[in-house]
């Protein structure tokens, strides 16, 4: 069974590196008092992160941004019931990469800034976040350099609520307009 993930994480790399070849985004990065748009793209398998997640949104609601929020469930969870948009383990081809209709749907946004969250590697997100046209792409540290243009360190077993404390102490002190 580990051979077989070994080999899906190679395969699933070498499309991920293909594909970011073929692109170029351009990143923009601003400061995020003047950030307008801000997607979350979080594990939503359960229902403790979805809570976090949601009151996360409304911070930044309050903060004047309009927030998209994206889950993937770990699992076969129907999606359609929930306030957010979401995906699924059925979304998700044998390599673990999204299919098709997802990337068009969520990696193509333009956010300004894009935070994932998960405690344990997620490679959907990791892959989505990868291929974001967002122009600053902040999530946990990975080996996966690809993914993210700021990696927030969670070696220390953090949760996802302590994770976005960090996140929001770096974005309201990082690239500050003089």
């Amino acid at each position: 069974m580990r051979k077989l993930k070994n080999w899906q994480k190679q395969v699933r790399d070498r499309f991920l590196l293909k594909s970011l070849r073929k692109q170029h985004p351009q990143r923009h990065p601003k400061p995020f008092e003047s950030a307008k748009s801000v997607g979350i793209l979080f594990d939503a398998t359960e229902q403790a992160n979805r809570d976090i997640i949601q009151s996360f949104v409304e911070k930044i609601k309050k903060e004047g941004k309009e927030v998209m929020s994206i889950g993937y469930f770990a699992n076969k969870q129907d999606v359609s019931s929930f306030s957010f948009k979401g995906f699924n383990k059925n979304d998700i081809d044998f390599l673990g990469r999204p299919k098709r209709n997802i990337l068009e749907q969520y990696a193509a946004k333009p956010f300004d800034v894009l935070i994932c969250c998960y405690e344990h590697p997620c490679a959907p997100i990791e892959y989505i976040a990868a291929l974001s046209k967002a122009h600053l792409r902040v999530g946990p540290y990975t080996e996966n350099i690809n993914c993210y243009d700021l990696f927030i360190d969670t070696t220390k077993n953090k949760s996802i609520q302590d994770f976005l404390k960090e996140v929001d102490f770096y974005l309201h002190r990082i690239n500050q307009e003089a």
